[in-house]
C-alpha cells in the first residue's frame, strides 16, 4: 500500500469501535477498540477507492517515545506529520491512517 507524506492540525481525542473477533457487537464478545483520532476542523479530500472528504484521522507511532507523547497529549491541540495510508485493516477506523514521526503540542 502506497504511503504519502502527511502534515495535520487538529484536536487529538481517543475513539472507541468494536474490534474481534467479529467486529460487530462487544457486549456479545468482541474486543474494544481505542484508537487516537486527530479531528480536523476543516475536512481534508482523500482517495481510498473513490474520493471522500473526512474530518477524523486515525494516529499511531513505531516510534515508541512519540506513542507515548499521543497518550499525553489527548485533548489538545496538535500537529503532526508523518506517513499516511489508506484502511485496509479491520484495526484502521477511518479512511486515512497516519503513522506519526512528528508532535508537536499546540495547548489545549
Amino acid at each position: 500500500m502506497e504511503e504519502v507524506e502527511v502534515a495535520l492540525e487538529g484536536r487529538l481525542t481517543v475513539g472507541e469501535f468494536v474490534g474481534p473477533p467479529n467486529y460487530q457487537d462487544v457486549r456479545r464478545g468482541d474486543a474494544l477498540e481505542r484508537a487516537s483520532l486527530i479531528e480536523l476542523s476543516q475536512p481534508i479530500c482523500v482517495a481510498n477507492g473513490g474520493v471522500e472528504r473526512i474530518r477524523r484521522v486515525q494516529l499511531f507511532s513505531s516510534r515508541g517515545s512519540i506513542g507515548q507523547r499521543l497518550e499525553t497529549a489527548r485533548g489538545h491541540r496538535i500537529r503532526i506529520r508523518g506517513e499516511g495510508f489508506g484502511a485496509h485493516t479491520g484495526h484502521h477506523h477511518t479512511p486515512l491512517v497516519v503513522d506519526v514521526r512528528e508532535l508537536e503540542i499546540l495547548g489545549r
